[in-house]
């Protein structure tokens, strides 16, 4: 949905994001977007400030089903302490090239 919507409005962006804000009964409460920058004109939109600080990082393999599985590896990780934040994946497609690379993004101390 939200690449349809950044074709339409002619925007260009090499990044997209997906946040997932919570779950209640069973159901995700989920955000997908771009940098706030990119999506000026855009109608009914939010945005989400993700505060600043470290983070441990994994390229996804296998695509998006591998998700929950890079997220859970990061965050079962003894090394590190997980710190209250969002974590979100980021979707690197630079311009001109065929398909895209997925990372998860965890908040540690």
């Amino acid at each position: 949905e939200l690449n349809g919507v950044i074709q339409e409005k002619g925007a260009t962006t090499e990044e997209s994001f997906g946040i997932t804000l919570g779950m209640e009964n069973g159901n995700f409460h989920y955000l997908a977007g771009i940098h706030s920058e990119l999506a000026e004109g855009f109608m009914d939109t939010k945005e989400l400030l993700i505060p600043s600080g470290k983070f441990i990082v994994a390229k996804v393999e296998g695509g998006v089903e591998a998700i929950p599985a890079a997220f859970d590896a990061l965050m079962r990780n003894p090394d590190v302490t997980l710190r209250h934040s969002y974590g979100f994946e980021l979707y690197i497609h630079p311009i001109g090239s065929e398909g895209y690379e997925t990372e998860v993004w965890v908040a540690i101390e």
